[in-house]
């Protein structure tokens, strides 16, 4: 037997320590319950906190677990596992409170660690399931999470500003309720993704939505009353064992979506915006310590947008200057093949005409002048067919010493493609000049036409790409047709002034590309 198949046979085989780890954690958690229930006073407290110790260990010993195991989803797990040790770290903090200062008031002295908690779980919730998660920088990701949990608290503030009118609610009370809000937003991301199709319907993503949805309820129901006894203590159950859910939800592996999704999205971006200028606004007329903490929040979350959106402009300028590099020649600064393929995919059913044009003797100026010379004719004359094919053809260079147009729509009539062609053979009316003279040029013109689909309603439908290869074989037959036949002209009559070794409007001048002294 093969030293793969007992490795494959051990990865098959279920994690059993891990999982009799996790029942155990589990086990202890129940029973710390049941004392806090059943106790009072310190009884209550060191059981209630223990109980909620042992579901948060459970949840990082899940993550952990799940960086061994699953390498690919570090970049999920290892946000998700610093949220949740700042989490920890957090309620540490706030029986160290409890103690030394005999209680704790809201906001609390570790509050900072709940608060940069969510940034990690933000992030997790983030990348989870997204396509371009492995492209982005980690900087990107990291303001995208800035802006989601600063758009969720700007949004949970701006629904309590009615409330704390009116009222209902104090400014302590709707201060707290920012945290429900903020988890609530990392419920809405889920929710939406999944109606979207841009994460997997599957019962990891319920299993997060569920998740999400017990600490909503578990966090808003800590502030909203203050309720002792037996009732107090499954609030604290609830929000850990939501926690423990998340993190097995996440653990897993997701399904492929329906459609990528990328970051918080324009969308998502925009309305953080929007709550945070309608929240400095308004800040103003909110009491105190609500106003202050909100206005803050929403200046942060405001240049953090405008940040992102700079940097996301920035990016697409960058993918446009690619795109386009990508799918133009360097030399002549006409299309490519895979622009030509792109244009014909995009024309399907349309006519289409496409005209091959082949320099007659280009090797012989390779040999004769050098490879500079050979440039520069082939500068001058993508130039004049540029000219010759104006804004309605696509020139492209095929390669070597082949250029071709393509027309589509009206532009693509027999008629008119053969006016095209007179006007490239007249491309090889005139010699390029070079350094020291003149160089003739010869060209061989070969077209083909393709009907629109609706003009031949026999014609089964033809892919994009067999229809552009059989329109370029009928152009390339034409081509050496005409070579044979030896139609091209060379009347030697000075070359006009504007297509002078390189200098071709559109076209990138070479350093070594010189014109004659003299010429503009």
């Amino acid at each position: 037997m093969s030293e793969a198949g007992p490795r494959a046979a051990a990865q098959r085989r279920p994690a059993r320590p891990a999982r009799r780890a996790l029942l155990v954690a589990l086990a202890l958690a129940g029973a710390a319950l049941v004392v806090a229930v059943l106790g009072e006073g310190a009884v209550e407290v060191v059981g209630a906190s223990l109980m909620s110790a042992l579901l948060q260990l459970s949840a990082l010993g899940v993550v952990a677990r799940g960086l061994r195991d699953h390498r690919p989803r570090r970049r999920v797990l290892l946000p998700l596992l610093g949220g949740l040790v700042l989490w920890q770290a957090g309620l540490v903090g706030l029986l160290v409170e409890a103690v030394v200062w005999g209680g704790t008031t809201f906001p609390t002295r570790v509050e900072a660690l709940f608060v940069l908690s969510f940034l990690g779980f933000g992030a997790a919730v983030l990348l989870d399931g997204d396509a371009s998660a492995s492209t982005r920088p980690r900087g990107v990701v990291a303001l995208e999470a800035l802006v989601l949990v600063g758009g969720g608290a700007c949004a949970t503030a701006g629904l309590l500003v009615v409330p704390l009118q009116l009222g209902l609610v104090d400014a302590t009370t709707a201060l707290g309720l920012l945290h429900p809000g903020v988890w609530a937003t990392l419920l809405v991301l889920v929710v939406v993704r999944g109606l979207s199709r841009t994460r997997c319907r599957d019962r990891r993503s319920a299993a997060l939505a569920a998740g999400l949805s017990l600490v909503v309820a578990a966090d808003a129901a800590l502030f909203l009353a203050d309720v002792p006894g037996p009732v107090g203590e499954l609030r604290l159950a609830a929000l850990g064992a939501g926690m423990l859910v998340v993190a097995l939800a996440l653990v897993a592996v997701p399904g492929a979506p329906e459609r990528p999704s990328s970051g918080v999205g324009i969308v998502g971006v925009v309305l953080a915006a929007g709550a945070a200028l309608a929240l400095l606004g308004a800040w103003t007329f909110l009491p105190a310590p609500f106003g202050g903490v909100v206005a803050v929040v929403a200046l942060g979350t405001g240049a953090v947008t405008v940040l992102l959106l700079g940097l996301a402009l920035q990016g697409e300028r960058y993918a446009a200057q690619e795109r386009h590099l990508a799918r133009t020649d360097e030399l002549t600064g006409a299309a490519n093949r895979r622009a030509l393929h792109d244009v014909a995919a995009d024309a399907a059913g349309e006519a289409l005409g496409l005209l091959l044009v082949d320099l007659d003797g280009f090797k012989g100026i390779n040999d004769r002048l050098g490879h500079a010379a050979g440039d520069a004719v082939l500068v001058a004359v993508a130039g004049r067919l540029r000219r010759a094919a104006g804004a309605g053809g696509l020139l492209v260079r095929v390669g070597g010493d082949e250029l071709a147009v393509l027309v589509r729509g009206e532009e693509a009539s027999p008629e008119r493609v053969e006016a095209l062609a007179r006007r490239c053979r007249e491309a090889f009316a005139h010699p390029v000049r070079w350094t020291g003279g003149e160089v003739p040029v010869a060209g061989s013109v070969g077209t083909a036409h393709r009907p629109a689909a609706a003009a031949e309603p026999a014609r089964t439908d033809v892919a994009p790409e067999r229809a552009l290869e059989d329109l370029m074989r009928a152009a390339d037959a034409a081509m050496y047709a005409a070579k044979r036949a030896a139609s091209v002209v060379r009347p030697r009559q000075p070359p006009p002034d504007d297509d002078l070794c390189g200098d071709v409007p559109g076209a990138p001048r070479r350093p070594e590309l010189a014109p004659v002294e003299g010429e503009p």
